[in-house]
């Protein structure tokens, strides 16, 4: 995000297949496709989103939860979910932990199994909470900064993304979390 170029680290530049080629084609040892294609559904940004200041590298995650923490959008995002995954797994993306908290009590208001995770529980609870996920005794698992990368359950048929980033690694690793083969 600081717009310098790798050349002062690398010589060269290897690219790898592409998304598209992943999902178009199978991977011989499972007969799958290396990636699931998707469907993105998104409404307009909020009123407001445009006036997120900059803080660091990306956008000032206190002013984005005060616009998202919304009961109106998080009742829009428990209403898609019902719509497009019902009874299917989904990690929703949240601004902070006060924001994830509320999403999560949302979804469980509207009779939807969720799981709340964070940085600040214990290994512990944490584990529990995903291998629940895995199990698909959870089906939505509500998090802030927790699962974006290296996460995998390749069950997840969904992500909801009620954060914004100016990181496209970020954005990649976030909708990745639904694009492996159900």
């Amino acid at each position: 995000l600081d717009g310098r170029g790798l050349d002062n680290v690398f010589e060269k530049l290897v690219c790898g297949p592409s998304m598209r080629w992943l999902m178009d084609n199978e991977n011989p040892d499972t007969g799958l496709t290396y990636l699931s294609d998707y469907e993105i559904f998104g409404p307009p940004p909020p009123e407001g989103m445009e006036n997120i200041p900059m803080k660091g590298n990306d956008l000032d995650v206190a002013a984005m939860s005060a616009l998202m923490d919304d009961p109106r959008i998080t009742g829009d995002a428990v209403k898609h979910y019902l719509q497009h995954l019902a009874g299917r797994r989904a990690i929703v993306f949240c601004c902070d932990t006060k924001h994830a908290f509320s999403v999560t009590n949302a979804f469980k208001s509207a009779g939807i199994s969720a799981a709340y995770i964070d940085g600040y529980m214990n290994r512990g609870e944490v584990a529990r909470a995903c291998k629940q996920f895995e199990l698909g005794n959870i089906h939505v698992l509500v998090n802030c900064n927790l699962v974006s990368e290296g996460f995998d359950v390749p069950a997840c048929a969904g992500v909801i993304l009620l954060r914004k980033t100016q990181s496209l690694g970020l954005y990649l690793q976030q909708v990745g979390r639904a694009l492996r083969p159900e």
